[in-house]
């Protein structure tokens, strides 16, 4: 009974994936269960931030990239950068207790900058969680004639994975995609997690839909920000394999409805391939309107062994880029366009044909290269951003939209702690057996 039972659960078969040992070749259920008991305690981190860490996040909504690379601290030449870094602070009996975060030098000696081949101060991470940030900024070297206003951005972020193998992940990842083949119900195998995701998403074939009145009264925060966010984004995008589409999905923040049809036949996870991905997007902004038409975008997957990573490159322009409404809901266009060098379309389209230009700009999450051992996870980014005012926009809107306030945070911790909670339930009385 018990080795049926195993067999016929997929979903948590695939999620056993991430104790797989290479040196014997067979999964370790023990091992899973202690990468996902790690998450579950990681999901109750939470305390203060040095003062730091508080004004930096503050100040993040009143910058655009000119006067963030003004504000960084740290100089070499023409860079200028900031470490970040997060700890979990463990109390006697090993418990998790804390999240602390704050600033810190993004390089040992004098001399530094984002080039991988430049010597890198690279700190320990030990536990689930632990992180270490840095963010690189530099005016980019332009023809007298062009902007002065454009800059070069380099960040990575590198998380500590704990008991986790980074390459476990792609196994797991493909595991999870043949269990979706096969037509496996989550249902079954993980009550207490989907009876969670089902109080807050109706789920139908090919259809998921936020239930945003379940929200409060656990939640009021959370359902505050979903109402100001309402009709805020429309967009729908196709990601195209060798073989034709793999996924088209389509989401209106007016309802919060995803539409998906996924073809997954082919697709193997623990291998590299290429994918081009092509969006169309309508964003309201502070009563303006920014259409984006035939975005176009390189999609890399590295598998095993060097992954798993995912790579999505910007190398072109948005074919289309419009500007429509009223700035703050009151303000027509004219009249802004009146008082700022240029106008807000020309503004916006601007903006991302700097983002596109030369080599174009990427976005890689996954393992991230480490001089000997396991390596992290983490996030990098390589960019030229123009500094004219958009991305300001942008980060106005979600302080205003009320992203960033604690209350927020709070709640969406709190949130995470009791899907965490719930995952870890099912899995754990998954190893146990019947």
């Amino acid at each position: 009974r018990v080795l049926a039972a195993l067999a016929a659960a997929q979903y948590l078969g695939a999620v056993a994936q991430l104790g797989y040992d290479p040196a014997t070749g067979r999964v370790d259920r023990a091992r899973a269960a202690a990468v996902v008991e790690e998450l579950r305690l990681f999901a109750y981190t939470g305390g203060p931030t040095t003062g730091e860490a508080r004004e930096l996040a503050a100040r993040a909504g009143n910058l655009d990239v000119g006067n963030l690379y003004e504000a960084m601290p740290y100089a070499a030449g023409a860079w200028r950068g900031v470490g970040l870094f997060g700890r979990t602070a463990l109390s006697d009996g090993g418990g998790t207790l804390s999240y602390q975060t704050g600033t810190m030098a993004p390089e040992a000696g004098a001399a530094w900058h984002p080039s991988p081949e430049a010597p890198r101060a690279l700190l320990p991470l030990p536990r689930f969680g632990d992180a270490s940030a840095r963010l690189f900024a530099r005016q980019a070297a332009r023809p007298p004639a062009e902007s002065e206003s454009e800059f070069e951005l380099a960040a990575e972020a590198r998380f500590g994975a704990g008991s986790l193998v980074p390459a476990n992940l792609a196994r797991a990842d493909d595991a999870i995609l043949r269990a979706y083949e096969a037509g496996a119900s989550p249902a079954g195998e993980f009550p207490r997690t989907w009876a969670l995701f089902t109080r807050y998403v109706a789920v139908a074939p090919g259809l998921l839909t936020l239930r945003a009145a379940a929200l409060p009264p656990a939640f009021p925060e959370l359902a505050a920000v979903v109402e100001r966010l309402r009709g805020s984004v429309r967009l729908n995008a196709r990601v195209l394999g060798a073989q034709g589409p793999v996924l088209a999905l389509a989401f209106d923040a007016e309802d919060y409805t995803l539409r998906f049809q996924t073809r997954t036949q082919g697709i193997d996870l623990t291998r590299s391939s290429a994918y081009a991905a092509e969006m169309n997007a309508n964003i309201r902004m502070n009563g303006v309107t920014i259409e984006l038409a035939g975005l176009r975008l390189d999609v890399r997957w590295l598998g095993l062994p060097s992954g798993p990573t995912l790579q999505v490159g910007m190398r072109e322009p948005p074919a289309r880029v419009a500007v429509s409404g009223r700035a703050f809901h009151v303000i027509p266009l004219w009249l802004v366009d009146a008082v700022i060098p240029g106008t807000m379309e020309g503004t916006a389209r601007d903006f991302f044909a700097v983002l596109a230009k030369g080599d174009g700009s990427t976005l890689s999450l996954g393992a991230r290269p480490e001089p000997a051992g396991e390596p992290p996870l983490g996030l990098g980014l390589d960019a030229r951003v123009l500094s004219n005012g958009l991305l300001r926009l942008a980060l106005d809107f979600q302080a205003t939209a009320g992203l960033s306030a604690p209350a927020v945070r709070d709640e969406l911790r709190s949130l995470f702690l009791q899907f965490a909670k719930a995952f870890a339930d099912d899995f754990q009385a998954f190893t146990k057996g019947p």
